[in-house]
């Protein structure tokens, strides 16, 4: 966990035209998991549009 907060804080100060902004981190679930918020990517994943390009 230590791990994820160290990469959410290098986020947090990364602010780049092509990298999708960071905005913070909130509990998901009764498990008291943690998931990173970030702006809406209007045409999927990275993975997605690689994918479609071939």
């Amino acid at each position: 966990i230590r791990d994820f907060w160290k990469e959410a804080t290098i986020l947090s100060k990364l602010q780049h035209p092509n990298v999708v902004t960071f905005y913070g981190i909130v509990k998901d679930g009764p498990g008291g998991t943690f998931a990173t918020v970030t702006e809406y990517m209007a045409h999927g994943s990275l993975k997605d549009v690689l994918q479609q390009k071939g």
